[in-house]
């Protein structure tokens, strides 16, 4: 059951408020927002009935100092008192623990007991209806500013009553006398200075300076209610939620929200709208590949064009989805923080043709026979002395079916013994990542890897220190090992007159071929590969589950019944050699 200004966060519920427009402006700042310290929502709810009371005077005093001192140069953000969240937990504490199993305590009784008001009833309404007058007042005002639908032959009564409808305020039942004297007032000024103003621009300059603050503002300063996307962006990276999520992840997330926000041409999250989506979807289908490093100086709709017109190869299928479910994860975060009212974004990823499943299965394709034989021919293949770097991190992809940053991340404290059999720990630790949950996980070294020297090369690597690289990878901006990797592996193959269809991440897919040949079953080809195919309960993954029970021998059972007979040559050439040298004992250091 959702209450207003109520949230739970870690099974602890928060009070949060958004600040009036007015008062925001003057605070600089947006919302309150702090723990009710309570997992019950019972006594949450009959907190909140007090905190809530104790915000509305808080803002009734704001609004007072701000009249009072309008007209004053010297004012400032410093003369406005702090909320107090310590007392006011102190008296939301005492009133629960008093009105406990009491539902007929009014606000008004509890403003009285708890506030030290003294008030009268018909006072109290009073001080309520300017403040909410006000607020209606300063809606009114920017939304015939802003959205030009004033009309001086309108009365105040049918404005109060549009603006209600649109949902521009949420005050329904209010005493207008106060509201309706002010909106005279306010309607009359600013039909004075319209006559008086020669531009639509000065008119709106000027119109500004008669707000009821007092202070003069700009009309972007109506969005000073809504959202900036990166605003809610940097909020919703410190979301509790999130914690699981990789840095890398987050700033991939990051990239596609701004390409998403510049081809729907908004800056807000409020101004998203389902339509807005289906447009977006459809530029992406046409969004060329590339574009902003092709086209850094046009806009997104003219680089549209102009890849259409350059024959340019657009978005996948998997990549547009990747970009709507960006922009979904951004909106259910804004729904759930009380910024928008539904998620226009939900259920519009694309959905896979025949056509588009075929042409996936066709760009993950495995290395057949003659590719490998090609990729680690001895005669092109890099020599384990000179780059050993370059020489074993395709061998290990191969015999482990590790995904290329995993390997260009890993230390060589990574390389461990496990009941009695040498394995590689795949782990998120530190500055190393990994794609989810299933993807930690231990690998046993294949029997190959240790002929070409691999544990001799990890031992003199240790001797450079503890949580040193195994390999020699930098780390890009994005926080990635893999990068430069990737590029020289894509330059190589395809000197070696390999597939161009095929690339690292084949190995992957040739790793699942091997251990079918060599009839291993589903769950434990998962449980070497890191692939998620299981399902989960809650946060825990079931797949993740099966695979901790499962035994390093029966994982090392079925890695040596594996055959990469297409390295053969590599081991006959470095087999029977002498242990290899590190990188720094090659150049001599």
């Amino acid at each position: 059951m959702s209450v207003q200004r109520l949230i739970r966060r870690n099974s602890v519920y928060y009070f949060r408020c958004v600040i009036p427009r007015r008062i925001s402006a003057v605070l600089n700042r947006k919302e309150i927002r702090f723990s009710l310290k309570t997992a019950s929502f019972g006594e949450a709810k009959r907190k909140l009935v007090c905190v809530n009371l104790l915000i509305e005077d808080y803002f009734i005093k704001i609004r007072q100092k701000i009249h009072i001192n309008k007209y004053s140069s010297n004012f400032t953000v410093r003369d406005i008192m702090k909320f107090n969240t310590n007392k006011a937990l102190a008296l939301a504490d005492e009133y629960a623990s008093q009105t406990k199993g009491d539902k007929r305590l009014s606000s008004e009784e509890m403003l009285k007991s708890y506030l030290n008001k003294t008030e009268t009833n018909e006072d109290a309404d009073a001080m309520m209806t300017l403040y909410h007058s006000e607020d209606i007042s300063d809606e009114l005002y920017y939304y015939k500013c802003l959205c030009d639908r004033y009309d001086y032959e309108v009365s105040a009564e049918k404005e109060l009553k549009l603006a209600i409808e649109s949902g521009l305020c949420k005050y329904e039942d209010l005493g207008t006398s106060i509201l309706v004297q002010d909106l005279k007032k306010a309607h009359q000024k600013k039909i004075e200075l319209k006559r008086a103003a020669t531009e639509d621009e000065d008119y709106f300059d000027v119109m500004d300076v008669c707000a009821h603050s007092g202070k003069p503002k700009s009309p972007q300063k109506e969005t000073c209610s809504k959202h900036y996307w990166e605003d809610v962006y940097k909020a919703f990276k410190s979301d509790p939620d999130n914690r699981g999520l990789s840095q890398s992840t987050m700033q991939e997330r990051y990239l596609r929200l701004g390409t998403v926000f510049r081809l729907m041409d908004l800056k807000n999250v409020e101004d998203i709208s389902v339509e807005t989506v289906r447009n977006l979807r459809r530029k992406l289908m046409e969004y060329p590949v590339n574009c902003r490093k092709l086209y850094p100086k046009l806009s997104p709709e003219d680089a549209i064009r102009q890849g259409k017109a350059d024959g340019r190869k657009t978005l996948e299928v998997n990549t547009i989805d990747g970009y709507i479910t960006a922009l979904s994860s951004l909106c259910s975060y804004a729904v759930k923080e009380g910024y928008i009212a539904n998620n226009p974004a939900a259920g519009q990823g694309m959905k896979k043709t025949w056509e588009d499943a075929k042409r996936e299965s066709k760009a993950r394709l495995p290395f057949n026979e003659e590719d490998l034989e090609r990729t680690f021919s001895v005669a092109s293949y890099p020599k384990r002395e000179e780059d050993p770097t370059r020489f074993f991190i395709p061998l290990i992809g191969l015999h482990t079916g590790m995904r290329l940053n995993e390997i260009c991340q890993l230390t060589v404290d990574d390389i461990q013994i496990a009941e009695g059999v040498n394995v590689i720990n795949i782990q998120k630790d530190g500055d190393k990542s990994v794609k989810n949950r299933d993807s930690e996980r231990l690998v046993p070294i294949h029997p190959n890897l240790v002929k070409l020297g691999l544990l001799e090369y990890i031992e003199k690597r240790k001797k450079a220190g503890a949580n040193v690289r195994l390999f020699d990878c930098s780390k890009n901006g994005r926080g990635y090992f893999s990068d430069n990797f990737s590029k020289w592996f894509k330059r190589y193959k395809d000197k070696a007159g390999v597939r161009s269809n095929v690339n690292f991440h084949s190995f992957r897919h040739t790793f699942a071929v091997k251990a079918c040949e060599a009839n291993i079953n589903d769950k434990l080809i998962d449980a070497l590969a890191g692939w998620s195919k299981g399902h989960t309960v809650g946060n825990i993954s079931m797949q993740n589950r099966y695979i901790n029970e499962l035994s390093i021998k029966k994982l090392d059972k079925a890695v040596l019944s594996m055959a990469f007979s297409e390295v053969q040559p590599l081991i006959e050439q470095y087999g029977n050699q002498n242990p290899v040298n590190t990188k720094e004992e090659s150049e001599g250091v």
